[in-house]
């Protein structure tokens, strides 16, 4: 810091005079500083505020928290020069997190995404319904998955890993969470009903996620696509017929006032479990006849594309009736088609 003599002797008498009518930006150029506070600020500083003390240009911390020349952070947690983070948790200047994110984990492939099944970090909560009925060999869901419970897969935000996860490889065309969404899907009402106009990677994709499967083989796995009526193939059959012992889950012969069918008084699609006539095969199971159809996990030799593979659909829906409704019905449909009256359930164990 150059003082008042010094200058004078260097400048001259003109120095000297200006000292009393130079503006302030000119007194950079012979720093007045400890004579003139209000009217000087030190060489090279951004702020503006005057120079610190001699000691502090070292770059060590200072007790007041205030930015040092070298931006190493300081105790009050103020953003530094260089940008890195402070212990405050504010956004530096290079736009990394800091230790104030709390309750946010990054997934492996992008932030605040899922990379798999529910009770994962980003991934949701275990839907605790429907719940599921003990067959024996496994357990199935009660009730078709309602709209309301896949409305929370919806709402996550799948990475790819997190996709590769739920999905085979034969649904190669699913490539993000928007994929699953289904045609015409109401996210404020009618949550009670089945969810519907969905294809078969939406039920695999939410069964997965769920921590259940889609309905396949009892044993896990795919069923054989030509056993649709084998209660050791098909768990869906096993669970609908009571192992083989009804053609109907009520009982031997059709009863039009039962389930909700074409025959039936009720009109349109009913809420999950709203008819308690329609119980069975085993007990607290609802819905495997009528209302909607629903996907399994039993499909025919693959062809190419995937999505043209035919894949069993069971129970018959609201517009069918009689033999249409029966557990050993014989219908498919192209894998990637999201039919109207068609859902799932789940299975699991």
């Amino acid at each position: 810091m150059q003082t008042i003599k010094e200058s004078a002797g260097k400048y001259g008498v003109f120095i000297f005079v200006g000292l009393f009518i130079l503006p302030s930006w000119a007194c950079t150029m012979v720093q007045f500083c400890d004579s003139m506070p209000d009217k000087c600020v030190a060489e090279g500083t951004e702020s503006g505020e005057p120079e610190t003390s001699e000691g502090v240009g070292s770059g060590e911390d200072t007790e007041s928290g205030e930015d040092t020349e070298s931006g190493e952070d300081t105790e009050s947690g103020e953003d530094t020069e260089s940008g890195e983070d402070t212990e405050s948790g504010e956004v530096t200047e290079s736009g990394e997190a800091t230790d104030s994110d709390e309750g946010y984990e990054e997934s492996e492939t992008g932030a605040d995404q899922c990379d798999g099944v529910c009770g994962l970090p980003n991934c949701g909560s275990c839907p605790s319904e429907p719940v599921m009925v003990d067959i024996g060999t496994g357990f199935i869901d009660s009730t078709e998955v309602s709209r309301g419970q896949y409305k929370a897969f919806l709402e996550v935000d799948f990475s790819e890993v997190g996709i590769s996860e739920i999905l085979p490889g034969v649904c190669t065309w699913k490539n993000d969470s928007e994929d699953f969404v289904p045609a015409s899907f109401d996210f404020m009402s009618n949550l009670e009903f089945p969810v519907v106009n969905v294809d078969w990677c939406d039920a695999h994709a939410y069964c997965e996620w769920a921590g259940r499967r889609l309905c396949g083989n009892v044993y896990g796995g795919a069923a054989d696509f030509d056993g649709l009526s084998d209660p050791v193939n098909s768990e869906w059959y096993k669970s609908c017929s009571k192992n083989g012992s009804k053609a109907y889950p009520y009982g031997g012969t059709y009863d039009e006032e039962a389930c909700n069918s074409d025959g039936s008084s009720y009109i349109g699609t009913a809420p999950v479990g709203f008819l308690e006539t329609c119980e069975g095969g085993y007990l607290g199971l609802y819905d495997m006849s009528g209302n909607v159809r629903e996907w399994t996990n039993s499909c025919d030799v693959e062809i190419d594309p995937p999505e043209d593979t035919k894949c069993r659909i069971r129970g018959g829906n609201d517009g069918q009736t009689g033999s249409d409704l029966r557990c050993d019905v014989d219908f498919s449909y192209a894998r990637g088609t999201a039919p109207g009256g068609t859902g799932f359930r789940c299975c699991k164990g």
